[in-house]
């Protein structure tokens, strides 16, 4: 059975949420009384560390990690059978935060990943801001405190809480209505129903009279007090409540006596009249409120909740402890720690004594004096800053102008009363140290007023003592923190500035002081932040010479110290630091060199320490990262052994903690870029394996934690790379499945963050790959529907924020990927409509910012797209102006970049197309002229890469459109020419590539056109050459792909081609010959599809061919019966074709 503890949130104890420390001491002791192991272990380490846990400045999670998950990973190893019965924390939380957006600092500190790392997997933490009354009945008596909100299912808690609690009292006539009231009085509040049902067990027959029962916690209270009390409460017991209501933590009872100068007699009678809202813990003789709201109601803390005549004023309280403290300092001179409770409470007694504390002159006297102890004289007779740190905390936790105006003061009255330097350094010093805590804590505002008050205490130390090397170097600190400030703020060029003026006071101690390794290391240091920070505001160049300056310092003190584990590992972040910069430039020689010296240096380092987790995991990322770097030089099989060098480090640290799930993160992101290497490789098989490797700790880590956005957005993508492997290995079926699978997780995620723009991009993105692939599939109906979804969703995002241009632009691109399918579906109209919408999107686009060249680039392509539908549709002088707008666009782009070849291909496509257009008009003299423009871009292309086979296969387009036009205008040379350019070509790579069945049927296209016009020019013997290489070709093709009835048909046409040409030089034996091979494919076309329209008429032109060569007339008679009889066939059944309607006139069929 799983053991749950339950440890308390305080929403209403403010004190408790100033100071999170106590937070944790706090759930460190209730564990400590459920875990005996864990309690010894924790006492062991509290006794050996004494000082230091009682230091409120400690770091909050530094104090959660030792205090609670040190002890817990000791428990780890001694105690197995807590992986069989897990540990379950229960933290009731306020309500002032949902879901995963948690402030407060203890569920940060649950939800930090690294801590999350570090803890054992039996224990589970829950935040809730509602107690769940299960466990409350499971584990009654579990020190746990509950002030419930509001919630829709808060009624029937409660009434079950009530029907388990009173059960054999509730009188079953009445029961239906005592349980309505009871519920309905509770107010929303826990307690309430807590103290009723103790009441009600104590005297049954409250339940007599259910209207009397009181409304909520305040008529609880009213009740209470009126009955206790009626006349007002007697002095004694306000004293003790004033006290009470005073103390930031529970009160000795001793202290309250000695300060009421009660017996124990008197003390012990006033405690039974305020039980149970008053406690007495026996173990730490404290008294303690049973529920913060006693307190609330009494100082009359929540609005409208009057108490009258028990009214507590704390400044009563207050007073009194402080007067009682302060008599104890004077006598007191000794300060060991921990302090006594009214010493180490002093100040914020003082302080709160009145609400305007600077206008009483004792208070002022008794505050300034206290910071002359702490901070005055000699440092071993000072008082512990512990002292002013609480008050410190107080203040700000209690804000309010007076109380912030009143610290301001009294520390500017003591650094003008003061005048020993130390003193003044000692309170900066305090100030600095606190900035740091304060900053981590989200108190910017005072962080920022401690830091600028630090800083003009050591300025004017510092011009009054040029000598003192340390306070020049604590003012260098000083800038550098408040450039550290205003890095985190993102406020780059302040933060500039701030370490500028650093830079300036250490370069100036360091040239004073050449030896000293410290000041140097720490120059070294702040070049590098430095660095970040050019980096951030995009200055490459001064980052990389911030880089420059902190690797040079790190070479010289490894030099001078070549064994110094901490210098060597610095050094190893300059050069990595170095090579990122040197990335980013593109210097990725230079940037290889760097990481090959991090490397080098990591390696020494892991191997002379292997149990340091923390450099194994940077060096499997540097790994990777010069993986990186060799993939773009081009160096796979060097990229791979890296890549593979990160994963053996990844998998080695997993080896030893297999549940760190930080390690199984990077693990995925390490199967993903061995995944991405392969698929670099065409390894398409290998990458399928990495990926699936990635995508299957994904899961694991998903299904550990599935609020983990950052691991969701991981499987995400790991779903999507495995549907493009599957996609590009022709496995559209998986791939669909996958894309699917990412869809999935969009859907989600975008639900529930709807304003997070990277989901609703992934979203947009998974519709279109399943769009995609449905096209691919060849499903027209569900590619359209998968990219209307995209475009609605696109559309609804723009309409919330018309100014977002990545939305523009997602718009754009659905409406092209709906044109594209309308035009395949034959759709015209509709595909001319979306190609306009998307035209008009860039339009929009083009207008916001006429620089962008990208939204230029999709404007000129919208515009292709539009002229291609309408040359399609018919409308010439239409698709000639929206190409010559998308031409106009492109020459504009390729003025300011002459260097982007893809603006310089699409510009040469754009006129070969208006070329097309001409063609078609008649205008053969523009056409030429067109096409010239289109060859000129592909001559300066493939100049540039004669390597690249798309541009020469274009170019071979290119001179063959040349011929066309050039044969058009009866100029038969000039097409042979052309034409003979383009079979250069073509002969070319179909050498390099002989398996290429495009550039096949692309060089049988061209053997065919020279053989066109060698005929025409009488050139016989060339002709027969040129149209014999042509079938030569188309013969090789059937042979490898007997199947392909294209390419069978091709062959025929090649024969037909063939015996046409002999039977025009009276050649009828080599006529018939052909036209026999011709009859013989045309029939085992039609006898594999005899249903296939095209198959039939072409049979019946390869008998009419037949027909026209044979001289016998029954044979004459045999072919033209057949042909006859096939297509009156065809025309019987009704079929409706172009070439039938020939056929008909031929044979005279009506």
């Amino acid at each position: 059975m799983r053991k749950w503890l339950l440890s308390p949130f305080v929403a209403l104890l403010v004190e408790s949420w100033a100071n999170i420390n106590r937070i944790i001491g706090s759930i460190a002791c209730q564990l400590a009384f459920c875990l005996e192991d864990y309690g010894q272990i924790l006492k062991d380490k509290v006794f050996k560390k004494e000082k230091r846990y009682s230091n409120p400045m400690i770091e909050p999670r530094k104090l959660f990690e030792e205090l609670i998950i040190d002890p817990f990973t000791h428990l780890k190893v001694q105690r197995k059978d807590l992986f069989t019965q897990p540990v379950t924390l229960v933290i009731d939380g306020p309500d002032d935060d949902e879901g995963l957006e948690i402030k407060h600092e203890m569920a940060q500190l649950i939800r930090d990943r690294e801590l999350q790392n570090k803890t054992p997997a039996w224990i589970r933490w829950i935040i809730t801001s509602r107690c769940e009354l299960l466990i409350l009945l499971l584990y009654k008596g579990t020190p746990i405190q509950v002030d419930l909100y509001i919630e829709e299912n808060q009624r029937a808690d409660f009434r079950a809480y009530y029907e388990k609690r009173l059960s054999g009292l509730l009188p079953e006539q009445k029961r239906e209505n005592i349980l309505e009231t009871l519920v309905n009085r509770a107010g929303g509040s826990f307690l309430y129903c807590e103290l009723m049902c103790d009441d009600i067990e104590r005297d049954p027959r409250m339940l007599r009279s259910p209207k009397k029962f009181p409304e909520g916690m305040n008529g609880y209270l009213n009740r209470f007090f009126s009955v206790r009390f009626p006349q007002g409460l007697d002095d004694r017991t306000r004293d003790v409540l004033s006290l009470m209501c005073a103390a930031v933590e529970p009160l000795e009872a001793d202290l309250i006596r000695k300060i009421t100068g009660m017996k124990k007699t008197e003390f012990e009678k006033c405690l039974r009249a305020v039980d149970p809202l008053v406690l007495y813990e026996e173990k730490t003789e404290t008294v303690c409120f049973y529920h913060t709201i006693v307190r609330t109601w009494l100082t009359w803390e929540q609005g409208g909740l009057q108490p009258d005549i028990y009214e507590i004023e704390p400044e009563k309280g207050h007073r009194m402890l402080a007067d009682y403290g302060w008599d104890y300092l004077q006598k007191k001179h000794d300060w060991k720690e921990p302090l006594d409770y009214v010493i180490e409470n002093l100040g914020i007694h003082l302080y709160a004594s009145s609400k305007k504390p600077l206008k009483y002159k004792t208070i002022r006297d008794r505050l300034l004096e206290l910071f002359q102890k702490s901070f005055s004289g000699e440092e071993k007779a000072r008082l512990p800053e512990t002292v002013i740190a609480d008050l410190l905390s107080y203040v700000i936790a209690h804000w309010s102008e007076d109380y912030e105006t009143g610290f301001k003061g009294i520390v500017d009255r003591f650094l003008k009363s003061e005048t020993q330097p130390e003193a003044k350094h000692a309170l900066a010093d305090f100030l600095h140290n606190r900035c740091n805590y304060d900053s981590k804590r989200r108190d910017t505002g005072w962080a920022r007023w401690m830091l600028q008050r630090q800083r003009s205490v050591i300025e004017e130390l510092v011009e009054a003592h040029p000598e003192n090397t340390e306070w020049l170097w604590d003012l260098g600190e000083s800038w550098s923190k408040i450039g550290d400030i205003e890095k985190k703020w993102e406020n780059l060029d302040q933060a500039r500035d701030a370490y500028e003026k650093a830079l300036a006071i250490m370069l100036e101690l360091t040239a004073k002081d050449p030896a000293n390794t410290d000041w140097l290391h720490d120059l070294g240091l702040r070049w590098c932040i430095v660095g970040d920070i050019e980096k951030g505001r995009g200055n490459l160049n001064l980052a990389r010479d911030a880089c420059e300056k902190f690797l040079a310092i790190m070479l010289e003190l490894t030099a001078k110290d070549p064994d110094d584990a901490v210098l060597l590992e610095n050094l190893s972040v300059s050069w990595n630091d170095f090579g990122d910069i040197e990335a980013e430039l593109l210097n990725l020689d230079q940037a290889l060199k760097a990481y090959e010296k991090c490397l080098e240096i990591l390696l020494d380092l892991t191997e002379k320490d292997p149990a340091n987790t923390l450099r194994q995991l940077v060096l499997g990322v540097v790994f990777g990262k010069a993986a990186g770097i060799e993939a773009k030089l081009g160096n796979l099989t060097r990229a791979r052994e890296n890549y593979e060098k990160a994963l053996a480090t990844t998998l080695e640290l997993i080896a030893k903690d297999p549940a760190n799930t930080r390690w199984q993160s990077n693990l995925c992101l390490d199967w993903e870029r061995m995944g991405d290497l392969e698929e670099q490789l065409g390894n398409l098989d290998r990458a399928r394996d990495a990926y699936a490797k990635a995508l299957e700790i994904r899961l694991d880590l998903t299904a550990i934690d599935p609020a983990n956005t950052d691991w969701l957005q991981g499987l995400y993508q790991n779903w999507d790379k495995i549907g493009g492997i599957e996609e590009a290995r022709g496995n559209l079926d998986k791939a669909l499945e996958a894309f699917e699978k990412s869809l999935g997780i969009t859907l989600d995620l975008t639900e529930k963050y709807p304003t997070r723009d990277v989901w609703q991009l992934a979203l947009g993105a998974s519709l279109h790959r399943i769009g995609g692939i449905e096209e691919a599939r060849g499903n027209l109906d569900q590619a359209l529907e998968a990219f209307e979804k995209d475009l609605a969703h696109k559309l609804e995002l723009a309409k919330k924020d018309p100014a977002n241009t990545d939305w523009l632009r997602g718009i754009d691109v659905s409406w092209n990927k709906i044109g594209d399918i309308e035009e395949k579906r034959g759709n015209l109209v509709q595909a001319l409509e979306a190609y306009t919408k998307s035209m008009e999107t860039n339009l929009v686009l083009t207008k916001k910012d006429p620089t962008n060249t990208l939204w230029l680039h999709d404007l000129s392509v919208s515009w292709n797209k539009i002229g291609d539908i309408e040359e399609k549709r018919g409308s010439l002088p239409q698709a000639r102006d929206a190409y010559k707008k998308a031409q106009t666009i492109l020459r504009k782009l390729t003025k300011k970049d002459s260097t982007n070849t893809d603006w310089l291909r699409d510009l040469g496509v754009t006129w070969s197309k208006i070329g097309d257009i001409d063609a078609a008009q008649g205008n053969r003299a523009q056409a030429r002229n067109a096409y010239g423009k289109d060859l000129a871009s592909l001559f300066e292309l493939t100049e540039k890469d004669p390597a690249n086979t798309d541009w020469l296969l274009d170019l071979s387009v290119s001179w063959s459109k040349i011929g066309d036009i050039e044969e058009a205008r009866g100029k038969p040379y000039q097409a042979l020419e052309a034409y003979e350019k383009a079979l250069s070509i073509l002969l070319e790579l179909t050498e390099k590539d002989p398996a290429n069945t495009d550039w096949l049927l692309e060089l049988s296209a061209s053997w065919v056109k020279i053989g066109d016009i060698e005929k025409a020019q009488g050139n016989l013997p060339e002709a027969q050459d040129a149209y014999e290489k042509d079938l030569a070709i188309k013969l090789e093709l059937t042979e490898k792909d007997p199947e392909n009835t294209d390419w069978q048909r091709s062959y025929g046409i090649s024969l037909s081609r063939l015996g046409i040409f002999h039977q025009q030089q009276g050649d009828t034996i080599r006529a018939k010959e052909y036209l026999l091979r011709v009859l013989e494919l045309r029939r085992s076309l039609v006898d594999r599809a005899p249903q296939e329209i095209d198959y039939n008429i072409g049979l019946v032109y390869a008998l009419l061919g037949l027909y026209s060569v044979v001289e016998n007339e029954e044979e004459k008679r045999e072919y033209w019966g057949e042909a006859s009889g096939i297509t009156k066939y065809l025309a019987g059944k009704g079929v409706e074709h172009g070439q039938l309607d020939a056929l008909k006139k031929i044979f005279g069929i009506e």
